[in-house]
């Protein structure tokens, strides 16, 4: 049978790792959302707005000018 200390050393050693795990992802998402702005600066467009935003048909919808006979 494990002592109690050996499972609250496990758990300490899990925390740490989840929390050295979460940070990583903090660190990406910080990143990330710093390659947005940049790029939405570049742009000259508020990329994170624009993001949710329905996509464009294209020119499906387009009706082409062409004389009829």
């Amino acid at each position: 049978m494990e002592s109690e200390a050996h499972k609250t050393k496990e758990l300490l050693r899990q925390v740490a790792e989840l929390e050295r795990a979460v940070g990583q992802k903090q660190l990406a998402i910080d990143y990330l959302e710093r390659l947005i702005a940049l790029s939405g600066e570049s742009l000259q467009m508020d990329l994170k707005k624009t993001f949710g935003a329905p996509a464009s048909n294209g020119s499906a919808s387009t009706v082409l000018n062409t004389p009829t006979r």
